[in-house]
């Protein structure tokens, strides 16, 4: 396993730098299109929407048809809009999703489980926070993120900060599937945090924020809150 620079974890969830330069590299090889397609309803009879967000056409930096194996953190903007229903999002682009009524209303519409989903472009959903109906304790806001990861998802480390526990998973399935949609993506893991509502409370947790990230030792993590 190669060797993994440590990056900072600034509010909100960050893309990492590699996906950053990716993203200024694609601009200039890719054609951009704003398209808006209903593909289906969901179980609750609302329209699936497929994309809002510019779409990036394959580049050799990128091919969106390979490495479809995942549907959270790390899937394909597609797959995940084919398995997530879009809620409002201020802005047009739709970085909200999976509306639910019992959540905090937002902007006059219902509350999202689901909320500022950053992508790189067509190739991977790189980082969103969890919104929780209720408080929840660390062992069980720690369940509930193992969700949004692959089934062979493997601790790295974890710590424990004023407001927040922090946890690094690795995943060989995440990996191989991110290596397969471009070369770029090396040692993903997946960074979770567990925000507290109420500082030192571990039972007060609210929000799981996830993403993609390096997977080195635990030097410097980064902030805590949203």
């Amino acid at each position: 396993m190669s060797t993994w620079a440590m990056l900072n974890d600034p509010e909100p969830p960050p893309q990492p730098w590699w996906i950053k330069a990716m993203g200024v590299a694609s601009a200039l090889v890719v054609v951009v299109s704003s398209v808006v397609a209903i593909v289906g309803h969901g179980s609750d009879g609302q329209h699936r929407v497929v994309a809002s967000t510019p779409i990036t056409q394959p580049s050799p930096l990128c091919d969106p048809d390979k490495g479809r194996g995942l549907r959270a953190l790390g899937a394909a903007p597609l797959d995940w809009a084919d398995h997530h229903v879009a809620a409002y999002s201020p802005f047009g682009v739709i970085t909200r999703w999976n509306p639910d009524p019992r959540l905090p209303r937002f902007r006059g519409h219902e509350g999202a489980v689901y909320n500022s989903m950053e992508t790189f472009g067509a190739c991977a959903v790189s980082a969103y926070y969890i919104r929780l109906v209720r408080p929840a304790t660390t062992k069980a806001a720690l369940r509930r993120a193992l969700k949004e990861l692959p089934a062979d998802a493997r601790l790295l480390w974890h710590r424990d900060l004023s407001r927040c526990a922090q946890y690094q998973f690795v995943s060989e399935h995440m990996d191989s599937q991110l290596r397969q949609r471009a070369a770029q993506f090396f040692a993903t893991s997946a960074l979770v945090r567990l925000i507290e509502s109420r500082p030192g409370d571990r039972e007060s947790i609210t929000r799981i924020a996830l993403s993609l990230n390096n997977a080195p030792p635990p030097v410097n993590a980064g902030k805590c809150k949203l």
